[in-house]
């Protein structure tokens, strides 16, 4: 073998090396990536949950001031905002 063999070779080794190294980088950022994106879904069901609780009360309290009269309309008006903000959490509610 040659010097240029020789080169050839270290090089091969050392451009292998680094490919392994960045397919590694590369598995590991798609898996924090992954790991983030479940968090931040989690956190916006927790966050549409805590919305319908409140929307459950605000309609609540119209139909209470209201009698009762427009209870069905409130009801549909709830689950419609209640349904809406699930949607946009990434959730079937």
């Amino acid at each position: 073998m040659g010097v240029f063999d020789d080169i050839k070779k270290k090089a091969e080794e050392m451009l292998g090396g680094a490919k392994d190294k960045a397919s590694e980088t590369q598995e590991n950022v798609q898996d924090q990536a992954g790991e983030m994106q479940d968090k931040a879904g989690g956190a916006m069901g927790n966050m549409a949950d805590k919305a319908g609780d409140v929307i459950d009360k605000g309609a609540n309290m119209v139909d209470d001031k209201t009698g009762g009269k427009y209870s069905d309309q409130i009801n549909k008006g709830a689950d419609t905002a209640k349904d809406a903000i699930n949607k946009m959490a990434g959730g079937n509610k």
